[in-house]
């Protein structure tokens, strides 16, 4: 049988022609492992088709499956005396397997199990697998220890690892609080240039953000709300263009004049003056009743001259006049919002220059809980995870609270260095004479120039994450077995160093193809964030993501869609993939997600999630959307992690995280394909067994002589034959 890397240029994106296709390729790989005798044996070639899933579990469940596939490589039928005998099983239990389904630390295993037997062929993978002497086994155990192979002399790659990923996080966040900041000086800046209004009227309020506020809500908020109650039923629901009554136009002629009035005599008293006295209570009351009468007005006038039925203006009025309140009460929270940062930060920069030392003390706390989140960030997120046990229902709440809290600090430490720099007479030296609105100038000229250099960067939320660092390691320890140019035995050599780049250790996933020489078909499974229906744009409340599983010929997603991998798109390696399903650490964790985790992990830069190029732009986004996501990448992949909101199929990038995130067995592509037998290597957790556990899901009667090998396989494991004699 050739081994050139089949092609999947012809193959439909649906489901059906997928499975259409792996049949094919199963039955032309069972003929592969019988060889001559294939034609001899049909028996053999429409057994059942069997998949094996590899759970998560990091290095514990990778290391059980390895176990379990030794297991089952050792144990064999022996070769037989007729050659028409032969079976998928003589040189080992791994030739039954058609399909290998991996997550996270089970993709340890099988992506180099797959790697073993597209290099060397299944016949020498499976010996490789049962020896006790195998190089193999002995590179695993000498590079084990994937993120520090070289002890402590590696644990400095990993601190800059770390600090650099830290770094160009905080950079992107420095220069979106530049941005930010200058929005909240400006009304100073403005009145700093050119002295309109009056300080000392103004200065009851503090900031003039908060008079905004209260502006926007007295403008538009009552007339909203008095609009709503003016579109009322009527008795007949089909009627159209229904006039008003004589009582609601006498309500609103009344209430016109009431607000016309007061006006006159506010403004002859002299107390309503924007300009003076900014805007007062008694300003406020005027427009409050001018929007009073705006809204009825309003209503009243579309309801008399719209001909649709009345009952549908009703409904669709009402709809539109609540959301508009909405958007009125975000506009009134934001300028708010603006108002307690510019206050919070101008009173902080104040005492500093007072020279208050509990400032510089809390500033020494602050990096000490820093440091112990960052320590403690692991067990926070599998604590995290567990939220449904109600005794832990508090942790989740405590870290969005704390880090709402912890990002506020950061955005108003920011804001005080910019306000300092913009304001304060002594920054610099060369600066002295230069006004604050040139100052602010100079920082919109910085801030314009990194957006426009560096915004269209779409790979830097991938370089800013520790993916790299993660990815290559895993490679090295655990697929490079796969790679000839490599020394797997004890010799001495650059070659024999996993800390080594050496060309081959990772391979295309287009070209990874091990059921060509006879292994089985690798799925390799991650999680699709969206927490974002992709059809309404609603809050994804249940599993908030889908399961993406990844193959040479193409990404399955969800229950059965699937995209064929066409040319000319780069699906990556397998070293990438296999790292993406074991990425723990993501702002994006599908049903574990919460914003206040990914606020920690993003500003802790603990990322190890991954933003692919979409095969396919499935809907057309609105043209905003995809403006931005077409001109400045990188911020919108970047404000997408650190406030959790990801959309799925349905924007340019996915966000991808590990496998576990979605379901951690490895089980659910099998079922899907309603497998005739499925194993199921559950490793994920043995805290109240002390023991990994083994599953067997056995699916239809034809399996029952499979069950018995297989069983008797896994029974030989050190593990199960306690748990035998246990139970």
């Amino acid at each position: 049988m050739s081994t050139e890397p089949a092609s999947s240029d012809n193959l439909a994106d649906n489901f059906a022609a997928l499975r259409a296709a792996e049949h094919e390729a199963i039955q032309a790989r069972r003929k592969e492992v019988l060889g001559a005798e294939a034609s001899s044996n049909p028996t053999e070639l429409n057994l059942p088709q069997v998949g094996l899933a590899l759970s998560g579990g990091g290095v514990r469940s990778a290391t059980f499956a390895l176990g379990l596939m030794r297991g089952m490589a050792q144990n064999r039928e022996g070769s037989s005396v007729d050659p028409a005998k032969r079976t998928l099983a003589s040189d080992g239990l791994l030739g039954r397997l058609d399909y290998l389904s991996t997550v996270s630390g089970g993709g340890y295993t099988g992506g180099m199990y797959g790697r073993l037997v597209a290099t060397y062929g299944l016949h020498c993978a499976q010996g490789l697998m049962a020896r006790g002497d195998s190089p193999v086994l002995e590179w695993l155990r000498r590079n084990g220890r994937y993120l520090t192979p070289a002890g402590s002399r590696d644990i400095g790659i990993a601190v800059v690892t770390y600090l650099r990923a830290w770094l160009a996080i905080h950079a992107e966040f420095m220069f979106a609080c530049i941005l930010l900041g200058l929005v909240v000086v400006a009304p100073h800046l403005w009145q700093h240039s050119f002295q309109v209004l009056d300080p000392q009227g103004w200065e009851r309020w503090h900031t003039p953000w908060w008079a905004l506020s209260l502006t926007l809500w007295a403008a538009l908020a009552p007339g909203l709300i008095a609009g709503y109650w003016a579109a009322r039923d009527a008795p007949d629901p089909t009627a159209t263009r229904l006039m008003p009554g004589w009582r609601d136009a006498l309500f609103v002629l009344a209430a016109a004049c009431s607000a016309y009035l007061l006006l006159q005599a506010l403004q002859a008293n002299g107390a309503i003056n924007p300009v003076r006295h900014s805007l007062n209570w008694p300003g406020a009351g005027v427009l409050i009743v001018i929007s009073l009468v705006a809204g009825q007005l309003c209503v009243m006038v579309w309801m008399a001259v719209t001909a649709q039925p009345h009952a549908l203006k009703v409904a669709l009025l009402r709809n539109w006049l609540t959301r508009a309140l909405r958007w009125v009460m975000l506009g009134t929270l934001t300028l708010t919002g603006l108002g307690v940062l510019d206050r919070l930060s101008w009173w902080v920069l104040e005492e500093f220059q007072t020279g208050n030392q509990w400032l510089w003390g809390g500033v020494g706390v602050g990096g000490i809980v820093v440091l112990a989140l960052r320590t403690l960030m692991q067990p926070l997120q599998q604590i995290a995870a567990k939220s449904e046990n109600r005794a832990r229902e508090w942790l989740p709440r405590l870290l969005n609270f704390g880090s709402l809290l912890g990002v506020l600090a950061l955005v108003t430490a920011w804001l005080v260095l910019l306000q300092w720099f913009v304001f304060a007479p002594e920054t610099f030296r060369a600066l002295r004479s230069v006004p604050a609105w040139m100052r602010a100038s100079m920082l919109t000229a910085i801030w314009l120039t990194w957006v426009v250099l560096t915004a269209g960067n779409s790979q830097m939320a991938n370089t800013s994450s520790l993916h790299s660092f993660y990815r290559a390691r895993l490679t090295r320890a655990y697929l490079a077995v796969g790679n000839r140019q490599r020394t797997l035995d004890n010799d001495v050599g650059s070659r024999a160093d996993v800390t080594r780049v050496v060309e081959g250790d990772d391979t295309r996933l287009a070209s990874y193809q091990p059921e060509l020489a006879g292994g089985p078909i690798h799925l390799v499974n991650t999680c699709l964030n969206q927490t974002r229906d992709d059809r309404s744009g609603l809050y994804n409340a249940d599993r908030k993501g889908t399961a993406v599983t990844a193959t040479w010929r193409g990404f399955e997603i969800g229950p059965r869609a699937f995209v064929a991998l066409k040319p000319g798109h780069d699906a990556g390696t397998l070293g990438r993939w296999v790292a993406v399903s074991g990425a723990a650490a993501s702002p994006g964790a599908g049903a574990y997600t919460s914003r206040g985790l990914a606020l920690l992990v993003y500003f802790l830069g603990v990322r190890l999630g991954h933003w692919m190029r979409a095969p396919r732009e499935r809907v057309a986004l609105r043209w905003l959307s995809q403006l931005a996501w077409r001109a400045i990448p990188k911020p919108m992949m970047l404000a997408s992690e650190a406030s959790a909101t990801f959309f799925g199929v349905e924007r340019p990038w996915w966000y991808l995280s590990d496998g576990g995130h979605f379901e951690n067995s490895g089980v659910y592509p099998l079922l899907k394909r309603e497998l005739g037998f499925i194993i199921l290597s559950d490793a994920g957790c043995d805290a109240a067994t002390s023991l990994v556990t083994w599953k067997i899901w056995y699916a239809r009667p034809a399996s029952i002589s499979a069950l018995k090998s297989i069983s008797t396989a896994v029974m030989k494991q050190p593990a199960c034959s306690r748990w035998a004699a246990r139970n």
